[in-house]
């Protein structure tokens, strides 16, 4: 049996339950250990009473560790053997890793979409971001050339222009956190075991898009502010 069972039958020390007679399941036998609590399905559900036993007359599952270099030769060795003992019994065999992870087939299928469609949006928002700074460089050229005649630094036209989009992206994240927490808790809600949210991946990602914003601009605004002014002037 588990610890959470004991705590079902209202025993606190283990060392109690050891030789006392259960019955389960139409079998009746003595308690011979008692082990720490495990999670023997998904993390999806609390972790349930679990009572281990053997029975001769219905032996159905075994548990072999093996040599990693030698499990093709010990497979076949007790597939030999387990048809030769339980010919009853159809033999099929399987990886406990594998099992597990068969798990969180979905939550890994989830987590690559979401890693794919992460990085198209990241692309596609870097040539949107890249467009709307030409268009407004552009716009803002004849502006830019007469504060540089009047003595502005490309520093300072570069800061002028990188504030304003700062300011949208840093709005936007904080638009974005809200949906995201929600999201994600609703998710998590899902597990009995979890972990519980903190700021720093908002923050991370506040950064990292703050991060591309800022070079993707600063590289579209380094060069309108290196721009000749008399090439954007001399029509006027």
């Amino acid at each position: 049996m588990n610890e959470t069972l004991l705590k079902k039958l209202s025993i606190v020390n283990p060392q109690d339950a050891i030789g006392k007679k259960i019955l389960f399941g139409g079998i009746s036998g003595p308690v011979v250990g008692v082990v720490k609590d495990f999670n023997n399905l998904n993390l999806r559900g609390a972790i349930s009473p679990i009572i281990m036993m053997t029975r001769n007359d219905r032996f159905e599952t075994m548990a072999v560790k093996m040599n990693a270099q030698q499990i093709p030769a010990v497979m076949k060795s007790i597939e030999k053997i387990w048809n030769e003992y339980y010919f009853e019994q159809v033999y099929s065999a399987g990886f406990m890793d594998e099992m597990i992870s068969n798990y969180y087939a979905s939550e890994q299928v989830m987590g690559t979409l979401f890693k794919v469609f992460a990085m198209v949006i990241i692309f596609i928002s870097f040539i949107g971001l890249f467009g709307l700074i030409s268009f407004v460089a552009t716009q803002r050229t004849k502006e830019m050339a007469i504060r540089k005649v009047l003595g502005a630094s490309i520093m300072e036209l570069v800061t002028m222009l990188n504030t304003s989009f700062i300011i949208m992206i840093f709005l936007a994240n904080l638009i974005a956190w809200p949906v995201a927490y929600i999201f994600v808790k609703k998710w998590l809600s899902g597990y009995a075991y979890r972990i519980e949210l903190s700021i720093w991946p908002f923050a991370i990602a506040m950064f990292i898009s703050m991060s591309i914003t800022l070079i993707t601009v600063s590289f579209r605004s380094y060069k309108a502010a290196k721009t000749n002014p008399i090439d954007a002037l001399k029509y006027e």
